[in-house]
């Protein structure tokens, strides 16, 4: 049962739980399919399910509201609100989830550029933001009857950095255009997680409790384990983007942009460490910020490769109309000597004109009538002598798609400059 599911951290999360085998109800404003809505939330209770994540929350960076009022009951509304709505309804079940976890932030700790803070440091609120997240965090408390049966699960994540939503799709076109800089001094810590990972924290959370259940809160610091600056977190971003970054972003900007009580998120920070989740065994897919900034901007990296080489795994199937003569009776060697003109999460699609070229390799894949293979794309030598086309010129448009999403390493060449990335399209 999730609340948010919607959303940015909320569709990784059911992408990965539904991979696991689990299934996903999210509770939304509209009804659908695996949805129910608030009202038959207080109307019927809570279906019968594991565990329970709240994931509820008015965008506190849109840059579309301005910071007032208004915006701000909102900011309150939006969290408190659900979540007790939420912590409500375990409450009243008759067979309450093993596991309720709710997403805040590290807001609560006071910004400095050298105290670090574990789960375990005292705080009292200083600010309207800790204000928020201390009120936050009480409603979601459950009566003592409960919490015997149910673990109650506090992430407080930072920046959760990912190329479909978050503080990334802001950031991605002023730094691809080389606008990019450090916000203010650069000198202020910028705690933060990759999405998968905090999608990962959140399963992990979700698992049964091996004993009784803490009548407490479990807090667990959702932000990776590098301790990085905003300064780092630019140059890096600039690095892997190969684009400048030397324009800074006075804080009386930001501060009017966005209002000082919410620019201070970004123009001030805190040093987080996830002593607790590193304890409790999670085990982090992206630790450090090149890693996760690699992943994060590696397909559009891909979609800018003047000469492009993709070596695959994975079930893949070609379009009825090939040319079964046209396709060696091998696996194949594809080089894209000019870019690749859409890539989606299970397919990418080229054109005659891209000059594809395939060329054997000593795999054991073979390519049979159905045009279904199973096994190994490599390329070894873009220069390679054996390398013929792939699919005739009478074909403008092709598509090669993939059961699952498959694993990639890619060559990208840009005259003299060579970068090799690894990930998942």
């Amino acid at each position: 049962m999730s609340r948010g599911g919607s959303g940015f951290v909320g569709r990784e999360l059911t992408r990965l739980l539904k991979n696991k085998g689990h299934e996903v109800t999210v509770i939304s404003r509209q009804p659908g399919p695996g949805k129910i809505t608030w009202g038959e939330l207080e109307s019927h209770g809570l279906p019968p399910c594991e565990g329970a994540v709240n994931l509820a929350g008015e965008n506190l960076m849109n840059p579309l509201r301005w910071w007032n009022e208004s915006y701000k009951k909102d900011l309150f509304s939006s969290r408190i609100d659900t979540t007790k709505s939420l912590a409500q309804a375990i409450a009243a079940s008759p067979n309450p989830p093993h596991s309720w976890v709710l997403v805040s932030g590290v807001a609560c700790y006071k910004p400095s550029l050298t105290a670090e803070y574990t789960e375990e440091s005292e705080w009292t609120p200083f600010d309207i933001l800790s204000k928020l997240l201390k009120e936050w965090e009480a409603s979601a408390l459950l009566p003592e009857n409960v919490t015997n049966t149910t673990k109650q699960v506090v992430i407080r994540s930072g920046a959760v950095l990912g190329r479909d939503g978050g503080a990334m799709k802001q950031m991605l076109l002023p730094f691809w255009l080389g606008l990019g800089g450090t916000l203010g001094s650069g000198r202020q810590p910028f705690p933060w997680i990759h999405v998968s990972d905090l999608a990962g924290l959140i399963a992990h959370a979700l698992e049964p409790p091996a004993d009784t259940p803490s009548p407490s809160q479990q807090v667990f610091n959702g932000v990776a384990p590098a301790l990085n600056t905003n300064l780092e977190f630019t140059k890096e971003l600039g690095r892997v983007l190969r684009r400048p970054t030397i324009f800074p972003v006075p804080a009386f900007v930001m501060n009017t942009l966005m209002g000082s009580e919410r620019a201070v998120v970004l123009m001030e920070g805190q040093k987080v460490i996830p002593k607790r989740t590193q304890e409790a065994g999670f085990q982090y897919k992206y630790p450090d910020l090149t890693s996760a900034l690699k992943e994060i901007v590696g397909r559009q990296h891909i979609r800018q490769c003047t000469c492009l080489v993709l070596r695959f795994t994975g079930e893949i199937s070609l379009p009825q109309s090939t040319p079964s003569d046209s396709v060696p009776p091998s696996s194949v060697e594809l080089v894209f000597l000019h870019r690749v003109n859409t890539v989606s999460s299970r397919s990418f699609t080229f054109r005659s004109s891209d000059r594809v070229k395939a060329a054997t390799t000593k795999s054991n894949c073979t390519w049979r009538r159905n045009n279904n293979c199973q096994g190994s794309l490599s390329l070894k030598d873009v220069q390679s002598r054996s390398a013929r086309t792939f699919i005739g010129p009478e074909l403008s448009t092709h598509t090669i798609s993939f059961k699952e999403s498959p694993q990639y390493e890619c060559d990208a060449l840009r005259g003299k400059e060579r970068e090799t990335e690894r990930g998942f399209i």
